[in-house]
């Protein structure tokens, strides 16, 4: 990995950005750390600055194949951001572990029903039992247009 950025891209029919932070990070550096350190920093920065004020829509971040988006999620869960990533077609993840049903013995499931990306068949339990996250892809896509940010990554006026 040569360098790592961060922009905020112009809004509109340009491709203006502000390039917010760059690191380059060593050959024995882990990418992923130094990555969620990077955004990290970038974001506490927006904020401590009020360009991202509390109940404005979540910074949306997008990333090329090169960052392992699914670690990345996990490690920066605390944080008002939105991740936009590619990851493998052939990825299984799981989904949360079932809730415990009374009077159940034996060691519990450290992990719920698989979902596999190559696999259609699997994708129904996604759909059924995380409602919340179709909630949030509706309201990225249908996210009112109005709302921009300019080079500094403040939100602009309607």
């Amino acid at each position: 990995m040569a360098y790592s950025f961060v922009a905020a891209v112009e809004p509109g029919r340009t491709w203006w950005m502000a390039i917010l932070d760059a690191v380059r990070p060593g050959p024995t550096h882990d990418a992923t750390a130094v990555t969620a350190e990077q955004l990290r920093t970038v974001v506490d920065r927006l904020i401590s600055t009020e360009y991202w004020r509390q109940g404005d829509p979540d910074i949306v971040v997008v990333m090329d194949a090169g960052y392992d988006v699914t670690r990345l999620a996990h490690v920066l869960a605390d944080l008002p951001v939105e991740l936009i990533g590619r990851i493998r077609a052939d990825r299984v993840l799981r989904l949360p572990k079932p809730a415990r049903a009374a009077g159940t013995n034996g060691r519990p499931p450290e992990h719920g029903p698989e979902f596999a990306l190559d696999a259609p068949d699997t994708w129904r339990l996604l759909f059924i039992r995380e409602r919340v996250w179709l909630k949030a892809s509706r309201r990225l896509a249908s996210r009112d247009r109005s709302q921009r940010l300019d080079l500094h990554g403040r939100a602009g006026a309607r």
